[in-house]
C-alpha cells in the first residue's frame, strides 16, 4: 500500500479575534486543518466567516494569538521569532528598497501619497489637509519624523510619520503606499524602519495609532509588528478623525 503524502500544512487550534472599540469579534475559533503535499484545497464560506483571515494566517501575513501552524514540518511562529531577531537591513538586503528622511523636496510626495489613499477609501478631513499641506510645521518642527520608502533609482513608493501630540504621546500617522506597490513588501519595510526609529528614540511606550476597521490589511500588519487594540486610546482620541473606529498602541513586549 502506498504511503499517504505527508502534510505540507498543518493547523492546530488556530484562533483569531478582532476588536472594534470595546466589542470583541471572534473570527477563527480553534481551526484544525491538514493539507497534504500535492493536494488541492478550497476554503469556502459565507461573507464574514473568516476566509480572508485564515488565508492571511496561511500566507504568513498574520500571526494568530494561539494555536500552531506547521509549514513543511517547521513551526511558523518559531521561524518568525528567528526572523525578528535579524536587523531590518539583514532582512531586506535582497530588496531594492531604501529609506529616505524628510526634506522639503519630498513634501509633495507626502501630500500626494496620503491624499490618494485617503480619498480612495474615505473623505479627506480638515485635519488631514492641514497636516499634509504643512508637514514641516505640524510634524517636523515639533520634533516628529517623516520617512519615505523608495525603490533604488526609482520613485518614492510610500511614506509614514511620527507626530507628537499635546498629551505627550506619539501618533504613528499618515502612512500610505502607492496602490501599485501594495503587496510587494514596501509597506512593511517602511513600517519596520519607522519602528526602529521609535526604538532609537525610546518612544515605544508612547506610540499609538488611529485607523478604521475597513483597513483590514493594514491592521493585520500593525498586529504583526506589535500593535494591540486599545479601547482607552480610541475613547480618548477618536474625535480627531471622523473615520477613526480602531485605536492601537505599540506593545511589542506582549509578543515576547
Amino acid at each position: 500500500m502506498a504511503q499517504a503524502p505527508s502534510p505540507i500544512i498543518t493547523l492546530s487550534g488556530i484562533t483569531k479575534t478582532y476588536q472594534t472599540g470595546e466589542v470583541e469579534v471572534p473570527v477563527l475559533k480553534g481551526i484544525d486543518l491538514s493539507i497534504a503535499r500535492g493536494e488541492y484545497a478550497a476554503i469556502m464560506g459565507r461573507s464574514g466567516a473568516g476566509k480572508s483571515t485564515l488565508m492571511n494566517v496561511l500566507g504568513c501575513l498574520d500571526r494568530p494569538p494561539s494555536g500552531t501552524y506547521m509549514l513543511d514540518g517547521q513551526d511558523v511562529s518559531a521561524l518568525e521569532d528567528l526572523l525578528a531577531e535579524r536587523s531590518l537591513f539583514e532582512r531586506y538586503t535582497d530588496r531594492s528598497l531604501r529609506i529616505l528622511e524628510y526634506s522639503d523636496d519630498l513634501a509633495p510626495a507626502f501630500l500626494e501619497i496620503n491624499e490618494q489613499w485617503i480619498r480612495d477609501m474615505f473623505t479627506l478631513e480638515a485635519h488631514d489637509r492641514h497636516v499634509l499641506e504643512h508637514p514641516r510645521e505640524t510634524i517636523i518642527d515639533p520634533g516628529g519624523h517623516i520617512l519615505f520608502v523608495q525603490e533604488l533609482d526609482g520613485p518614492v513608493l510610500g511614506t509614514c510619520a511620527l507626530q507628537h501630540d499635546d498629551a505627550g504621546l506619539v501618533e504613528l500617522t499618515k502612512m500610505g503606499v502607492l496602490p501599485e506597490s501594495r503587496g510587494k513588501g514596501a509597506g512593511e519595510f517602511l513600517l519596520r524602519a519607522v519602528l526602529e526609529r521609535v526604538r532609537e528614540l525610546g518612544l515605544e511606550d508612547r506610540l499609538y495609532l488611529l485607523t478604521n476597521a475597513r483597513c483590514e490589511a493594514a491592521i493585520h500588519l500593525y498586529e504583526k509588528v506589535g500593535f494591540e487594540h486599545d479601547g482607552e486610546i480610541l475613547a480618548r482620541f477618536k474625535k480627531r478623525y471622523e473615520r477613526a473606529d480602531v485605536a492601537m498602541r505599540y506593545a511589542p513586549e506582549s509578543r515576547a
